[in-house]
């Protein structure tokens, strides 16, 4: 356990989780003009805090990997200058990879010392303010209030593509004063995933239906697609409870189960998929979805032929844009209507 200079209980530690997930949250970064000076202000804040209180003793987990973090960081940089492509966005980008890593380290010994429960109501009641702001803003006008909010704290980049929304997904999809629908599914995932692998260890069958119903409640209100994975954390916890539970008994029994599990994820995929998201004006047949689903892949392919040792470069964003564009460019073409004609 970790000394503390003064008696008390972990009330600070956990105040300071929920600061620090809702800073993640909302992502909120110090700003020059549109120039962003420092990302993630607020859990940068509470690392300050958690170090100067003694709540977290870094240097147990961080030193060695950060070192060798650090010396790979260089070599790269330096066989990537003399390549002839080096440029700031490298050494930013590897500056900011060790800011967020630092930054984890902070949060994962946070949460080592607060209680489970603790833990588990924080990310339960994270799922639950998030379907009702959600809703909020759907149907009782709490976007104005959100949009208010979110021109405040991000001078550039905020998402108001309404009419997009509409035309892909039926509705105007709550941002819940963060910067743009996605990352408002991205969180109902990360906390609903989290709340559910804690849960499922006390009683799995409860975990289960009340994270199907409020997986069934999210799709609804958020309708992003990005909710979906959640399944793959199921699969996994599931797959996990069959293999203890077999382990006593014929091996095979495991086998056939996972293979149904597996039958069953992938269905239920599809099938939330086709009812939310497909049709010729859904969200999976835009070409928004084609550059997250194939333009990353083919990058990739690339890298792995032209650069295989080393690959583009970190943070090489113009010569990352410049292929990832003409891939785009070259099958956009193709598109009409949909997947139907590629």
């Amino acid at each position: 356990a970790l000394q503390h200079p003064f008696e008390r209980t972990h009330t600070l530690e956990k105040a300071l989780v929920i600061v620090f997930l809702a800073g993640a949250y909302t992502m909120t970064n110090l700003y020059s003009e549109e120039t962003i000076l420092l990302p993630a202000v607020i859990p940068f804040v509470v690392a300050l805090v958690a170090m100067a209180f003694r709540c977290v003793d870094l240097h147990i987990f961080a030193i060695p990997s950060l070192y060798l973090i650090i010396g790979i960081n260089a070599i790269h940089m330096a066989i990537v200058g003399l390549d002839s492509r080096f440029n700031v966005e490298i050494l930013k980008s590897a500056i900011q990879l060790i800011y967020s890593i630092i930054l984890s380290l902070v949060l994962f010994q946070l949460i080592c010392n607060v209680s489970a429960k603790d833990i588990k109501s924080i990310f339960f009641y994270s799922v639950i303010s998030m379907l009702i702001g959600c809703a909020a803003e759907v149907y009782l006008g709490l976007d104005a209030v959100s949009d208010y909010v979110r021109s405040t704290i991000y001078p550039t980049g905020m998402y108001m593509s309404s009419d997009r929304d509409i035309e892909l997904f039926g509705q105007i999809r709550p941002r819940l004063f963060t910067l743009e629908p996605s990352w408002v599914g991205f969180w109902f995932t990360v906390f609903l995933s989290s709340w559910f692998v804690l849960k499922s260890k006390d009683n799995f069958v409860y975990a289960s239906l009340a994270s199907f119903l409020f997986l069934a409640i999210g799709l609804f209100l958020i309708r992003s697609p990005t909710l979906i994975t959640f399944m793959v954390v199921f699969g996994s916890t599931l797959a996990l409870k069959i293999k203890l539970a077999s382990r006593n008994h014929n091996s095979n029994i495991g086998f056939i189960a996972l293979a149904a599990t597996l039958v069953v994820l992938l269905s239920t995929n599809f099938i939330v998929s086709a009812l939310y998201f497909s049709g010729d004006d859904g969200a999976l047949s835009s070409e928004s979805m084609l550059i997250r689903l194939v333009v990353p892949f083919e990058v990739a392919i690339q890298a792995s032929r032209d650069k295989f040792i080393y690959g583009f470069g970190l943070g090489n964003y113009p010569e990352i844009d410049a292929l990832a564009f003409g891939f785009l460019s070259s099958i956009r073409d193709h598109i009409v209507g949909g997947w139907s004609d590629l």
